[in-house]
């Protein structure tokens, strides 16, 4: 490569099949139009502590064993735990850089308190037999966790707590909104990150269009690799909000 500067060798970023249909110029540019015009008609493009997003990630629970210094002819072997274990976690926050308490998802039939040792002060989570989140999840995370929190101004706890109150800085959450073009309110997404879509024919498999309930309440979901995001916005005062 030395013989060619402009030229670098890199490893490419995985794109899931959903997410690279999912950034077609059409798709993108209708996003904008329709988060525009919600926050226009909430006054959200002054009031960023009204703006949420939520997203959710992955813990394995199998050990991945690094490598070590043996005999050439001995065969290393580590003992891990059982493959398929999997804890989520689904952490949000604000435009205004205010991130909330983690809610966590076990992979277990009961609920011991005992998991949430080591995590951020004020986690919160349940069980389920996958330890993915699902629609029935976030509905309780919403009502039992989101709300309580918005309103106001164990060994995978212990490990997860100290890199998600790193990751939630106001610096990195105030950055992921500019970067998005959600606060200030910009499109800002490149023409090179729209080329993968450019692959695949989108006719049903169009994210889900915003959709405002009659508690001045707006949503936004694209359901893809289980991944859910929010937009939440009141004109009402936090404390009102039940």
């Amino acid at each position: 490569m030395k013989g060619w500067p402009d030229l670098k060798l890199k490893t490419p970023r995985k794109l899931a099949i959903q997410r690279a249909e999912c950034t077609s110029k059409e798709t993108i540019n209708k996003y904008y139009k329709e988060l525009g015009t919600i926050m226009t008609q909430y006054s959200l493009h002054d009031k960023p502590e009204n703006i949420y997003n939520i997203d959710e990630t992955g813990f394995s629970t199998e050990h991945n064993p690094s490598k070590v210094v043996c005999n050439i002819n001995l065969k290393v072997q580590a003992i891990t735990s059982p493959r398929g274990s999997n804890v989520t976690v689904i952490g949000s926050g604000n435009a205004l850089g205010r991130s909330l308490p983690p809610y966590y998802i076990f992979p277990w039939k009961k609920w011991n308190p005992n998991f949430l040792e080591g995590t951020p002060t004020g986690s919160n989570g349940e069980c389920t037999e996958s330890g993915w989140s699902n629609s029935a999840v976030f509905k309780r995370f919403l009502q039992i966790h989101f709300l309580k929190y918005a309103q106001r101004n164990n060994d995978i706890g212990k490990l997860s707590g100290s890199a998600y109150t790193k990751a939630m800085t106001p610096s990195n959450l105030c950055s992921s909104f500019r970067k998005t073009g959600i606060f200030p309110f910009k499109h800002t997404v490149p023409e090179s990150a729209m080329k993968p879509a450019t692959l695949y024919t989108i006719n049903d498999n169009e994210p889900k269009e915003i959709q405002t309930t009659n508690d001045n309440t707006t949503t936004t979901a694209c359901d893809h690799e289980n991944t859910q995001s929010l937009l939440v916005a009141s004109n009402k005062e936090k404390d009102e909000i039940k």
